[in-house]
């Protein structure tokens, strides 16, 4: 059965972003703190969890002190320039929202992901394409919103990254 991914919320880890700050970031939240991030390691890209930008080396687990998943790996960026980025690697697809299968509630499928469109230090579009059970899916979002207000990813729009 094919899950349909849409994007929207937040991204949780980080690149170097100290060192590169003169390039455009993605929204991250760290500890509660909206913040950009240059690199980051994994995109949480729906507001109730159920799809995550991550990588290969991921095996998502719940932490019970921490209140949420973790262990969705590392996205692989391989291009990160002021104008664009491009990377790949897995959109985790929460499956299964039973307790029942607390073993397999992510599956990983093939993605890549572009950010592009940079206002303000940070990307405004973030397009993700993926392939599940044979199907390829494309989703494009904005990226909207402050440090001061907080970061998410906003509506669809059609493109052709």
């Amino acid at each position: 059965m094919a899950v349909v991914i849409v994007l929207a919320f937040l991204v949780v880890g980080s690149g170097a972003a100290g060192a590169t700050s003169s390039l455009p970031g993605l929204p991250s939240e760290v500890t509660g703190q909206p913040s950009l991030s240059v690199r980051p390691a994994v995109v949480i890209f729906t507001g109730d969890g159920s799809g995550v930008l991550g990588g290969r080396d991921g095996a998502p687990k719940w932490n019970a002190k921490k209140g949420q998943f973790v262990g969705f790996g590392h996205f692989d960026w391989k291009v990160w320039t002021a104008q664009r980025a491009v990377g790949d690697g897995v959109v985790w697809a929460r499956t299964c929202w039973s307790t029942s299968c607390e073993g397999h509630r992510y599956s990983p499928f093939p993605a890549k992901a572009v950010a592009s469109r940079p206002v303000g230090g940070r990307f405004t579009r973030l397009a993700v394409v993926s392939v599940e059970t044979g199907k390829r899916f494309v989703d494009c979002r904005t990226v909207q919103g402050t440090a001061a207000a907080g970061y998410d990813y906003g509506p669809t729009f059609r493109c052709t990254p």
